[in-house]
């Protein structure tokens, strides 16, 4: 089913700054109560006065539960969806602007958040080559292309951070399999060999990637597939 977001910018803005903070919960923490308590501070400094109360406040508890609704199908998220569904914010404590219910957090949290942005792909760019080929279909890309290429391997590094970054930015918009097609033209490179490897990589994680995709996303990522891989770009 696809979500119909009324703050998309602002959703999308916060998710993608919260992103780098998964595995480090004070930095997590630090981000929602600058960004998404603004409801909670207001009323923390205006108990007495309930006239002229700015829309932005209003709206940021919408804002918040759509990001919630959204960080509860990604457990790497799992620092901000706890503070957010809790109201974890040093302004107040008011159970009416609790959104949900946290998800249980242990000791082996950071580990499997580490797991899970692997898996994802989403963990880039790296500064090492050596780093995409511990990923074995990475790895055997490489292998299979490097003496046909004949390319160093910052060439390659540049060839997987390109690849990663595209293959992220086409999944987050996979409810719409041609503007997810246009996110290819803004973002190939001009050369055309890289531009050719890049395109190649990321039809190669399309092929083996299905991690936290339901079945509609999983069809359109098919069907995204065969419409880049018919297409010419060169």
């Amino acid at each position: 089913m696809i979500r119909v977001l009324k703050f998309y910018d602002r959703v999308k803005k916060t998710i993608d700054d919260l992103s780098p903070l998964r595995m480090n919960h004070r930095k997590t923490e630090e981000y929602t109560n600058s960004h998404l308590f603004a409801d909670a501070q207001y009323l923390a400094t205006h108990q007495d006065d309930n006239k002229n109360v700015p829309p932005k406040i209003y709206k940021i508890f919408a804002v918040r539960t759509e990001i919630l609704n959204i960080l509860k199908e990604d457990d790497s998220f799992i620092y901000a969806h706890n503070i957010i569904a809790e109201n974890r914010n040093g302004f107040t404590s008011m159970e009416s602007l609790k959104t949900g219910e946290p998800k249980s957090v242990s000791d082996n949290t950071p580990q499997q958040i580490q797991e899970m942005i692997r898996r994802s792909k989403e963990d880039y760019p790296k500064e090492s080559l050596d780093e995409y080929l511990l990923d074995e279909e990475n790895a055997a890309f490489y292998h299979n292309r490097k003496r046909e290429l004949e390319r160093d391997n910052d060439w390659w590094l540049d060839a997987f951070n390109r690849s990663y970054a595209l293959f992220d930015e086409m999944r987050a918009k996979l409810n719409d399999v041609w503007e997810a097609r246009s996110v290819v033209k803004q973002l190939l490179p001009d050369n055309n060999l890289l531009k050719i490897t890049v395109m190649e990589i990321v039809l190669c994680m399309m092929e083996h990637s299905n991690y936290q995709l339901d079945e509609e996303r999983l069809k359109n990522m098919r069907s995204l597939s065969f419409t880049i891989s018919s297409t010419s770009w060169v």
